[in-house]
């Protein structure tokens, strides 16, 4: 059972039971890091509501009644979804795995408070490592760059360090941010080559998270 949630006023337009919709608007926003914190927030409280709605309709519903599983509940979200999915993980003991995809922040999979203590896994897309016309735009040496790019992966295996439950990173040549959404494959503008490299990808993605949570959550041994 998969159960979609959309955000208020972060999916591009909700339609509440009244008909009255809400669009997505981050036009007067002027702190950006702070913002995507409080709604990160929100997300992950809006994850544990949905839990409380499931039990519901497992108690009561003709459709779902008995038929959720709620001692085997997993969570995953992108971007900034992904940040929520960890959240959701250390606050509510009801999530059981937590998948973050391409979400990040300071260099890490989740907030320094946020650490899950259930088993986690991160998606990242490869990022190459900038040209020399590159770093001279960014007005950075190639030691500083390398500097900070040390800096930066010592700081996300710290991360994972905290993880007690176990944890995997997963990184993808060629993906780009939405590749961890149906975005690249719902264009009508591109080859047919690179629908096909697309495909691949999103299967990749599917064919591990499946693995990750039918590990977690079902107790199997996939061989992957």
């Amino acid at each position: 059972i998969v159960a979609v949630i959309d955000h208020p006023f972060e999916s591009q337009a909700v339609v509440f039971p009244n008909k009255r919709i809400v669009a997505y608007d981050e036009s007067q926003v002027k702190d950006v890091l702070r913002f995507a914190r409080e709604r990160i927030e929100v997300r992950a409280a809006d994850a544990s509501f949905v839990i409380d709605q499931l039990a519901k309709l497992n108690a009561s519903s003709k459709v779902f009644r008995g038929r959720i599983d709620l001692k085997r509940i997993g969570i995953l979200g992108h971007s900034r979804g992904g940040l929520a999915a960890p959240m959701a993980c250390q606050r509510d003991p009801r999530f059981k795995a937590c998948a973050n995809m391409d979400g990040g922040t300071l260099g890490g999979p989740f907030y320094p408070d946020s650490v899950p203590k259930q088993p986690f896994i991160w998606f990242v897309r490869f990022k190459p490592e900038p040209s020399d016309d590159q770093l001279r735009d960014w007005k950075m040496t190639r030691q500083q760059w390398d500097q900070n790019r040390d800096r930066i992966e010592s700081r996300a295996n710290g991360y994972f360090r905290k993880i007690i439950s176990g944890s995997y990173r997963v990184t993808l040549n060629g993906a780009t941010h939405l590749t961890f959404s149906d975005v690249p494959l719902l264009s009508s503008d591109i080859g047919l080559e690179t629908i096909a490299f697309h495909v691949r990808l999103t299967r990749i993605v599917s064919t591990y998270t499946l693995a990750f949570f039918d590990k977690n959550l079902k107790n199997e041994n996939p061989q992957l």
